[in-house]
């Protein structure tokens, strides 16, 4: 039997270009396809892995132009705590520079932090967590997009938002916590197995969890003292301020032994804070040495990138290799996804049987939805630095957030309904499909008619608009042809090829609408010499939302 995560060989194309993009990043621009298909998949994924920074380090305030989280970290009661409403707000504008940056993200960064959000999920919007303790929380995802996962489960227990929103910085020695232990066990690492017997899963015991929660007793929100230095932090490392901080006299220090799931493994109990580390830093070795550990993650990151469907085959030729790679390298994330994303399994091999495609298996999410078709269509969005008030309270907080998400479409990012995450992401049978029902695929229908609105209109939701005269004339080779605009939208635009009826039905039914080939090309050639649109723009966006609103776009 064929390797199914043998390299793909040969120049990726357009089809798989654009497969590929979809599903590693939320930039989808024709440049970059094009530029893509001609790599091979080493190529390809190399660019992708290639990660750099954030384009804008921080979010800006629109009131003064000047970035509000590192600058004003020490000053807390003057930032921080002016209220709830401020604090909400500056939250959003906090998730509306990550999403800016996520839309021209042309690595693998963005979604690649989302997907780690979907393992250690929080929620943005509890009371408590702070603006700067969601901003620490994004730049640990990304500072691990590409990195160890090993050590971000190490520092998310003590990454302030998490220690919040799973209220382990309650858990004390006199009054153990079993919430953030058990999400520890469950969710962000090994999983549940088979229900072995009572309390027993397998992977773990209910007396793990309780022994777990003993030691992770005494990590509080930190750091305690603010002295107004600036706390820029690229590297969040263990040494670093911007994180939560070991407290002994909250700490059990008596010996915690595990069950045989972890061959009874046995950590001494620590004395002083210094020893607290090094006692947590035991306990997530014990659980990363599991090959089970390594199972459950590499199925999460199958069902995020490739399907949700883990079948006898896939479990056994694809998910086993993939852990004992993730093992071999002790939770290092790149050689897996180099392995995974430049297999034939994922790109797809008519040479080889044994491969399965997914191509057009998943459904979009609302983030892949709106910002895959705003990338795709260069809609201009206000400049954060530029336009910050435009960016951040018109486009992102009131339009994209609060009436596209929100309202329309059932969803808040980085605000998943709990600390599962997403049902979409890993709740049988309906997965990704979950994404739509009859509230949201209103949303997802309304999303191309927002942007198709035009500017200052009464019911515009964000101050941007999709030209698409402008783009159909930049983009197409020979836009007066109707055939050549049905063909080259549909080819970027669609996971899979179009059958001839489906193709016909876009192009007559929906785009010329009356016209014939020879009216359209003439009236093209009215806009190339006077400029005028009237007669060109109905079709077009009755095009664009006809391909936006079908179901083979809301598929990847």
């Amino acid at each position: 039997m064929n390797n199914p995560l043998k390299t793909y060989r040969g120049k990726l194309g357009i089809h798989r270009a654009t497969h590929l993009l979809r599903r590693t990043t939320y930039a989808l621009k024709i440049d970059l396809i094009q530029d893509f298909a001609d790599k091979t998949a080493q190529e390809a994924i190399a660019h992708l892995l290639d990660v750099s920074d954030f384009t804008i380090p921080e979010p800006i305030d629109h009131k003064n132009g000047q970035p509000f989280i590192n600058v004003h970290r020490g000053k807390p009661k003057k930032l921080f705590r002016a209220g709830g409403s401020k604090i909400g707000k500056q939250k959003k504008y906090i998730l509306g520079w990550w999403i800016n940056e996520a839309k021209n993200d042309t690595s693998i960064r963005s979604k690649l932090s989302f997907f780690l959000h979907t393992c250690f999920a929080i929620q943005y919007n509890t009371e408590n967590v702070q603006p700067h303790h969601l901003f620490d929380y994004l730049q640990l995802l990304s500072k691990y997009a590409t990195g160890n996962y090993k050590k971000l489960a190490l520092e998310m227990v003590v990454d302030n938002a998490m220690l919040e929103f799973l209220d382990n910085y309650t858990n004390s020695k006199d009054n153990p916590n079993e919430n953030f232990a058990r999400e520890f066990f469950e969710l962000f690492t090994i999983g549940k197995g088979a229900h072995k017997a009572a309390e027993d899963y397998t992977t773990y015991t209910e007396e793990d969890v309780r022994t777990a929660a003993r030691l992770l007793t005494g990590f509080v929100k930190g750091p305690k003292n603010l002295n107004g230095a600036n706390l820029v932090s690229n590297d969040i490392l263990m040494d670093k301020p911007n994180r939560g901080e070991a407290a002994i006299e909250y700490h059990d220090n008596t010996n915690k032994i595990f069950s045989n799931a972890f061959q009874h493994t046995k950590i001494k109990g620590a004395v002083t804070e210094e020893e607290m580390w090094r006692e947590l830093s035991d306990f997530v070795t014990m659980i990363f040495r599991q090959q089970a550990t390594a199972q459950n993650i590499c199925r999460k990151m199958y069902r995020f990138f490739v399907h949700h469907e883990i079948n006898d085959f896939v479990e056994t030729k694809i998910i086993t290799p993939l852990a004992n790679i993730l093992l071999k390298n002790d939770y290092e994330l790149k050689p897996v996804l180099e392995k995974l994303l430049r297999s034939q399994h994922f790109l797809g091999s008519s040479k080889n049987p044994e491969t399965i495609q997914f191509i057009g298996g998943i459904c979009k999410s609302p983030l892949e939805l709106s910002l895959q078709t705003l990338s795709f269509f260069e809609v201009a969005v206000p400049d954060p630095e530029k336009e910050p008030k435009a960016h951040y309270v018109y486009w992102f907080r009131r339009g994209l957030l609060e009436n596209i998400y929100t309202a329309s479409m059932g969803f808040q990012p980085f605000q998943p309904q709990d600390v599962a995450g997403y049902p979409p992401y890993y709740q049988a049978p309906s997965y990704s499909k979950g994404w739509i029902n009859s509230s949201s695929i209103v949303g997802r229908y309304q999303m191309i008619k927002t942007l198709l609105k035009k500017k200052n209109d009464p019911e515009d939701m964000g101050m941007v608009q999709l030209n698409i005269v402008s783009f159909i004339k930049n983009n197409i080779p020979k836009p007066s042809d109707a055939t050549t605009v049905v063909k080259t939208l549909t080819k970027y635009l669609l996971p899979l090829p179009l059958p001839q009826d489906r193709f016909d039905y876009f192009l007559h039914s929906v785009f010329l609408d009356g016209y014939t080939k020879k009216v359209w090309q003439s009236e093209w050639k009215i806009f190339e010499k006077t400029g005028n649109t009237d007669n060109i723009t109905p079709p077009l966006e009755r095009l664009i939302t006809g391909i936006i609103n079908a179901p083979e776009y809301q598929v990847m």
